[in-house]
């Protein structure tokens, strides 16, 4: 859970982020955060997001958006962990 996170450089309001190898690509640790690949609809990314993301024509992902995200631990306020047998266990919860 985590309360902001950057779409091509642009702060973007959130609540929640999937972190999976086919969600989030290219994953790599930053000094204070983490970005990756992610995907999204057209309709929720702004104008310059759109103008360098990469639509994905076919897949799993067709007809999605691939954009650069970031994430910066200060936005961070929980790291919830959902197994494939669906059980959930919490790794942090900022106090």
């Amino acid at each position: 859970m985590l309360f902001l996170y950057y779409i091509e450089g642009e702060p973007c309001p959130a609540s929640a982020l999937t972190v999976t190898p086919n969600d989030t690509p290219n994953i790599d640790a930053t000094g204070d955060g983490f970005r990756c690949d992610a995907f999204f609809p057209d309709k929720i990314l702004s104008p310059h997001a759109l103008s360098v993301g990469q639509k994905m024509t076919s897949g799993a992902m067709s007809g999605t958006i691939r954009v650069k995200l970031e994430v910066k631990t200060e936005d961070v306020v929980a790291i919830i962990v959902r197994t494939e047998s669906g059980s959930e266990s919490t790794l942090y919860v900022v106090s």
